[in-house]
């Protein structure tokens, strides 16, 4: 039972957003070359690890406004099935953990995963409490997953890549501050945080005009000379604009329903139509190689 509770608070399900490590290899169609398919695994073990070293401070540092959250009070600090020494002693492991990974990669890769931890250490500290610029933030959080995973296969990533996963990302981070508004029964958030109940329709409208950009950046994409480099059918590459417009647009009507929990991963990871979507992706990108 207390193995369980351990592994709740590493939050291992938040590990899927560092599967965006594999995307450079993915978009470059080098994914099945050894080297680079060990190394993007030995990276995506590294971000997890130390990505959960974050949460595990970050859990620490918002104890007390998170006992008042209906869904992070359950979580095993806020609901007391956990010490704060042992949160301390399994964040150091998984550090310790992240950096022999990362030494196994590149230095290159060691000073953006420290580049990561920092960030995100700031993040808890101060950089959530400001305005706009936390989701900013957040956003940059993704952003340097696709550019660490980047370096750690020594493939290059595209700035269309860089692009979409900016408004793409930056569209989520704002349906993270939504949800909370919408799960909170106080007027503000917290006093480490800068949005109240009233922000909620404009954070919706911002966030659902950078996902439809980051559409518009895909579409853009499809009728570059890059991308006939690369696909023998890009046209049919049109197919993957309007799935992510399905995506976006149902997300966000669940996000003003208040029928998505605190992160917009832990839904994505419940969600049937997300799988459903995920697959015709994948299935588009495989014909029209």
């Amino acid at each position: 039972m207390f193995l369980s509770h351990l592994f709740k608070a590493v939050r291992p399900h938040h590990w899927a957003k560092n599967l965006l490590i594999f995307l450079p290899a993915i978009m470059s169609h080098l994914i099945f070359d050894p080297i680079v398919l060990k190394n993007a695994i030995l990276a995506f073990f590294s971000f997890s690890f130390v990505a959960s070293t974050g949460y595990l401070i970050n859990d620490i540092i918002d104890f007390n406004s998170d006992k008042k959250n209906e869904y992070k009070a359950k979580r095993p600090l806020a609901s007391g099935t956990v010490s704060k020494n042992i949160y301390l002693v399994l964040a150091v492991c998984l550090f310790v953990a992240a950096i022999i990974l990362s030494f196994a990669i590149s230095r290159d890769f060691l000073m953006i995963l420290l580049i990561y931890f920092v960030l995100s250490l700031s993040y808890s500290y101060f950089l959530k409490s400001i305005l706009a610029l936390d989701v900013l933030v957040l956003a940059g959080f993704y952003a340097l997953r696709v550019f660490a995973g980047s370096v750690a296969t020594n493939v290059s990533v595209s700035e269309w890549l860089l692009s979409f996963c900016l408004f793409f990302f930056l569209s989520l981070a704002l349906g993270k501050r939504a949800t909370e508004l919408n799960n909170t029964e106080v007027e503000v958030l917290s006093n480490r945080r800068a949005y109240q109940k009233s922000d909620l329709n404009i954070l919706s409208q911002i966030g659902v005009c950078l996902g439809l950009l980051s559409v518009l950046v895909l579409a853009f994409y499809v009728t570059s000379t890059h991308v006939a480099t690369l696909y023998s059918t890009p046209k049919i590459l049109w197919g993957l604009c309007f799935i992510l417009i399905y995506w976006i647009t149902r997300f966000w009507i669940l996000v003003s329903q208040g029928k998505v929990e605190e992160d917009p991963v832990v839904f994505a990871l419940k969600d049937l139509a997300t799988y459903i979507s995920a697959i015709l992706i994948a299935v588009t990108i495989i014909i029209s190689v």
